[in-house]
């Protein structure tokens, strides 16, 4: 059903070697010792900083090494349950949707590129699940994630729907909001469960965000507006109000506005995107 590629032992023997290293080695180390035998692992990561205009090491240097140490015990928590949570929550939803071909899934330590990141590693989709990003986000129990696993299977559904219907993905932050909000859906309709609920230092992050949804869908448009990063609705760095990924919760009520069908594979296939969302997020800014 799918190919799974626990990294986590590589990692760990790697680390036990080079902890007492100063963070510049401890980094070389990560690459050119650990991610040797996967250095498309690698590459993708140090590629993504770098469309994003960032410096990887830096990131590195900064936001993640410093932390591993104490991080590690929740690492391996998150990675044990994923090997258990992985072929469950696959093949829940495989039940009823087909994934494409080659389905790869990667349980590694990286650079903070996500949590959860669907990809293509050697033209195959692939999900990376990152253990530094998921043990940062306190997403370690076995119910966030499969609600991480879950919403991550739902990127590579919305691509690969889009892909059938003649459709192409979209860009920028009006497509990111469908997508996030079409993922969570996903998640929402076979696990129940909203991961970014847990590890938040607010524990009423749900009802926050009920809440606030009038103010969120008109800062998000004053956002787009404006043109400035909207790091603050999706990043696990970046929050409003304490509150990280906002963004998820507002995109999912942008799709309840779109779903003119129940059907996951119709709301996949809204073709003027742009338009749709941006009328949605008017509504919901004016509390329609």
């Amino acid at each position: 059903m799918f190919e799974l590629l626990d990294t986590l032992p590589a990692f760990l023997a790697t680390r036990g070697t080079s902890r007492h290293l100063n963070v510049e080695q401890q980094i070389d180390r990560w690459a050119a010792e650990y991610l040797r035998p996967w250095p498309e692992l690698r590459e993708v990561q140090i590629e993504d900083y770098r469309l994003q205009g960032l410096d990887w090491r830096e990131i590195a240097r900064t936001r993640i090494f410093p932390d591993l140490e104490q991080w590690h015990a929740d690492m391996v928590l998150a990675r044990d349950h994923l090997l258990n949570v992985l072929p469950e929550v696959v093949e829940r939803i495989a039940a009823i949707h087909s994934f494409p071909g080659g389905l790869l899934c990667v349980i590694h330590v990286g650079l903070g590129c996500g949590a959860g990141w669907a990809t293509q590693l050697h033209g195959r989709p692939a999900v990376l699940f990152g253990l530094e990003n998921i043990a940062g986000c306190g997403w370690t129990s076995r119910e966030a994630l499969m609600g991480l696993v879950a919403h991550e299977l739902g990127h590579l559904l919305l691509d690969q729907w889009r892909q059938e219907a003649g459709l192409a993905a979209g860009q920028g932050p009006i497509w990111q909001l469908f997508e996030e909000g079409f993922a969570q859906r996903v998640a929402l309709e076979y696990t129940g469960t909203w991961h970014m609920v847990h590890g938040q230092e607010h524990l009423d992050w749900l009802s926050w965000c009920k809440g606030r949804l009038p103010d969120l869908a008109n800062r998000y448009l004053e956002l787009v507006k404006r043109r400035y990063p909207l790091s603050e609705f999706f990043g696990s760095w970046l929050e409003i109000d304490g509150r990280s990924q906002a963004g998820i919760y507002l995109g999912v009520e942008v799709i309840h506005k779109l779903a003119y069908s129940p059907n996951l594979k119709d709301i996949a296939a809204v073709t003027d995107i742009e338009a749709a969302c941006l009328k949605a997020l008017r509504q919901l800014a004016n509390d329609e």
